[in-house]
């Protein structure tokens, strides 16, 4: 089976954006500082919903590449385009590897469907 290089370089990528994410969430609000509990919470408030939608797009990414399936590669892209609406600060991190998903899904042949005769 013939599997898509694109998609692969698109989940690493990812993977290393998310590990910078998490790294900022450990550096900049579990570790105290001298700004107020609150804005931890307000902080927490942006970053959970896209480290969600991050690990969502990780394991649709890693199915598209492991079962080599198209719909699976334009869903992951979809799910990279929203967690980079719910947290647009890091948007030059993300968009190399959303459009590799589209540009993977794109180049993509479709299954043929049998005919039933």
């Amino acid at each position: 089976m013939n599997r898509n290089l694109l998609l692969a370089i698109a989940w690493f990528g990812m993977c290393i954006y998310l590990g910078s994410v998490i790294y900022d969430v450990e550096v900049y609000v579990v570790v105290p500082h001298s700004h107020p509990e609150w804005m931890n919470t307000v902080v927490l408030s942006f970053y959970v919903p896209h480290l969600i939608l991050l690990g969502s797009g990780l394991t649709v990414n890693f199915l598209a590449w492991l079962l080599n399936k198209r719909i699976f590669a334009l869903v992951s892209g979809i799910i990279y385009v929203v967690a980079l609406a719910f947290f647009p600060f890091y948007a030059e991190q993300m968009l190399i590897q959303i459009a590799l998903c589209f540009i993977a899904y794109a180049t993509m042949k479709p299954k043929a469907k049998p005919i039933d005769a």
